[in-house]
């Protein structure tokens, strides 16, 4: 869930897309399309603009900008990443 609570990121592995939901209604508000394969993680930057997406199956990360809902990246990070997570560190 973006950090103001409005809109839930939910990963696909079956189709390799990124969706976006309306809240609190659940409205379909649409998707983006990922390049790496079997996307499994997700997780959001504190302002809520960006998503990391684990891929394992293709050993990268893709780079999702929320308000685009566009991929416009992907990182390679090796064997299998799995449950990213985002910190932050002053």
């Amino acid at each position: 869930m973006t950090a103001d609570g409005t809109t839930l990121v939910v990963c696909s592995r079956l189709n390799n897309h990124l969706y976006f939901h309306s809240l609190p209604d659940l409205r379909v508000l649409g998707g983006a399309e990922l390049g790496g394969k079997g996307a499994g993680w997700v997780t959001l930057t504190p302002d809520g603009k960006t998503a990391y997406v684990a891929s394992p199956v293709t050993n990268d990360v893709s780079v999702v900008d929320i308000t685009a809902m566009k991929e416009v990246t992907r990182i390679p990070v090796g064997f299998v990443p799995k449950r990213n997570t985002t910190a932050m560190l002053q």
